[in-house]
């Protein structure tokens, strides 16, 4: 394994460093043409990059209890891979949202890239109507081979990862945790039956990294990047489902939102959500029409029309060489939220690909 990776996944899994100070060192280390090895041997770096006290003496101790390899050897112990965000197999979706997590640690196999995914969310406290409209909506997407994404929490989650399962399709879970620990404890059995089932659980935490209370809206952020959008079954007034669906409309992805009794407390974040311009829906059908997925044997995503002449734009200016963000913004007069979506839709088709900050074209 490259060496420098195994210094970024290191330095993450360090207690008290985390996305903001990692950042920090790699842009410290790009602006004085420095490297990780240097980085992780120079410990008069650290103050260079003025790492904080509690940070250093974290650092030392995590190099002395595990090392770069015996970190990893841990890992294959525990049958856990970890990816950064600079793999060729690092989700494509995660690329283009705000604060991206760095690295994911996996358990299964990740479904392929080229296959669309829908997150499906909603209460802890779902009712026999929410269990009903979610295994209705999850049959008909992975019928058309469409990756389903949760938390794999009580209630909607859970019903939505067995929904897909069950009907043959791909799941994936994101846990707020690392791999050593579970949460809900009652779950673990479950967890180890869907895993031997095919299906795929990551988590940016490292294993040992207990669950925290923040740490599962942080989580969310994951769930909702790596869709093209979110479909909210049953929520509260302040449902932890409304910060999922609020990040999916910041990551310019699709917010949709199933009716439900006016008589249910958990009809009122639904209703928020639809109010606030959530499309409304009552099938997996009507979410795929309106991400203009289509259902055949390699299923991609189809550009809509709309956006067709802005795609050619795109690769006309791509033809003449790299570009970054800023001019392409440019050339399509897209908003920011919208030309993510479209690039991202473009990388899944194999159309371009993103190097660092710049976007090539790959046809």
């Amino acid at each position: 394994m490259n060496k420098e990776k195994q210094i970024r996944v290191c330095l993450l899994a360090t207690q008290g460093i985390g996305r903001r100070t990692f950042r920090k060192v790699e842009s410290w280390l790009k602006e004085n043409h420095g490297n990780w090895e240097d980085f992780w041997r120079d410990k008069d770096m650290w103050n260079l990059v003025k790492l904080s006290e509690n940070q250093i003496v974290s650092l030392k101790n995590f190099q002395q209890k595990f090392g770069l390899d015996g970190y990893f050897n841990y890992l294959d112990k525990i049958n856990v891979r970890v990816i950064d965000k600079y793999d060729n197999n690092y989700p494509i979706l995660l690329n283009n949202i705000d604060d991206q997590p760095i690295v994911l640690y996996i358990k299964g196999q990740i479904p392929e890239q080229k296959l669309p995914s829908i997150s499906v969310v909603g209460t802890r406290k779902a009712t026999y109507y929410g269990r009903l409209a979610t295994e209705k909506i999850v049959k008909d997407l992975v019928g058309s081979r469409v990756t389903i994404v949760s938390g794999f929490m009580y209630g909607i989650d859970i019903c939505a990862h067995e929904a897909a399962l069950e009907n043959g399709g791909s799941t994936i879970g994101v846990l707020g945790f690392g791999f050593e620990h579970f949460y809900p404890s009652i779950y673990r059995k479950k967890y180890i039956e869907m895993l031997e089932k095919g299906m795929c659980f990551i988590t940016e935490y490292a294993p040992f990294v207990s669950p925290k209370q923040g740490s599962f809206p942080e989580r969310n952020r994951i769930v909702a990047g790596l869709s093209l959008g979110t479909v909210v079954i049953e929520a509260g007034e302040n449902s932890g489902t409304l910060i999922t669906s609020r990040l999916a409309g910041e990551f310019g992805r699709e917010v949709f939102a199933v009716p439900s009794s006016i008589f249910s407390p958990y009809s009122v974040g639904t209703k928020l959500l639809l109010n606030q311009g959530a499309c409304l829906v009552n099938s997996g059908a009507e979410i795929l029409r309106e991400l203009n997925l289509i259902k055949n044997s390699d299923v991609f995503v189809e550009l809509s029309t709309k956006l067709n002449g802005v795609v050619a734009e795109i690769i006309e200016e791509l033809k003449l060489g790299q570009a970054d963000f800023e001019r392409l913004a440019k050339v399509s007069r897209l908003p920011t939220a919208d030309l993510n979506v479209t690039l991202s839709q473009m990388e899944i088709e194999g159309l371009v690909d993103r190097r660092g900050e710049a976007w090539v074209l790959r046809i």
